[in-house]
């Protein structure tokens, strides 16, 4: 990385002489050595700008633990790195949520480098904070949703549809990080307004199905154990809901008192590809306390 940033230095001393020659103003004795200790701190602004950014592209497995470190030293340095983050949000494991979590908190911790979570649920937003993130001097961090289609079972849907849900059930949350804005408040310099109901635990709406020939629609609310739904590795914690079973949505369900849930099923709605309302019981829902009120 700092053969690439002083290939541009190098450029950059060659500018400077050619400048001063072409005005007639060189004088080697005074301008030798000023060129030649010339750094990136010594460069001006659209000086820096001829460096062209430095895309790292992983998955997820930047955010685990033993590459924590490293990428934390990476948005440290004073170039324009790009980091880039391809996320499925397919863990087996909820801890995965919570490692990328704990990854941007404490890049943004370091005040220096633009963060982006987005996906395609929001386009605009998405398009603004990766234009905006390679155009600063400064590094970068982008955390892209990218669903992988081998690791999710076809309820219907396009990609676009899969990206709202993640955005709806908040497992793939919109966040964006501008430490330029230098209010000296970091709650300021945070914008998650691209999030639907950010105010609220959960994201409110409606289901829309066919029951016969008749066009209907649901009041629901959309909890991350929606997303598991959709995923190949969390269908043993799901089946369907037995004849006779009192059933609730997941939403009401955590809702309850502990003691009230005694005798209740926890279910999650789901519209097929045949646009029939589907309904899936929660064999286990251990995976869901995080989301309980407190």
């Amino acid at each position: 990385m700092l053969g690439w940033q002083r290939h541009l230095i190098d450029n950059v001393r060659l500018l400077r002489r050619a400048e001063l020659e072409v005005k007639d103003k060189y004088r080697p004795e005074v301008h030798d050595l000023e060129i030649g200790h010339l750094d990136w701190g010594q460069l001006k602004e659209q000086e820096k700008q001829l460096l062209n950014p430095l895309f790292l592209i992983g998955d997820s497995q930047l955010f685990a633990q033993a590459n924590s470190n490293g990428l934390l030293d990476l948005l440290l340095l004073d170039m324009p790195i790009k980091v880039v983050v391809l996320d499925a949000v397919n863990e087996t494991r909820t801890a995965g949520l919570s490692r990328a979590n704990t990854a941007l908190f404490a890049a943004m911790s370091l005040r220096h480098a633009q963060i982006l979570r987005g996906s395609l649920a929001d386009s605009q937003a998405l398009f603004d904070g990766l234009r905006d993130g390679i155009h600063s001097l400064q590094p970068a961090l982008f955390h892209i949703l990218t669903p992988a289609k081998e690791s999710l079972v076809d309820h219907g849907g396009s990609w676009k549809q899969l990206a709202d849900l993640a955005l709806q059930t908040r497992a793939f949350t919109s966040f964006r990080f501008d430490p330029d804005i230098a209010s000296g408040y970091m709650a300021t310099d945070i914008r998650i307004d691209a999030n639907p109901s950010s105010a609220d635990n959960w994201v409110v709406g409606a289901l829309h199905y066919t029951e016969g020939e008749e066009e209907k629609s649901k009041d629901y609310t959309w909890t991350y154990a929606d997303w598991l739904l959709r995923q190949k590795a969390w269908q043993k914690h799901f089946r369907k809901p037995e004849a006779g079973e009192t059933t609730v949505p997941i939403a009401d369900f955590l809702n309850m008192a502990p003691s009230a849930r005694n005798g209740q099923t926890p279910i999650v709605y789901s519209v097929g590809q045949d646009r029939q309302l589907e309904a899936y019981a929660a064999v286990s829902y251990t995976h869901l306390r995080a989301h309980e009120t407190e």
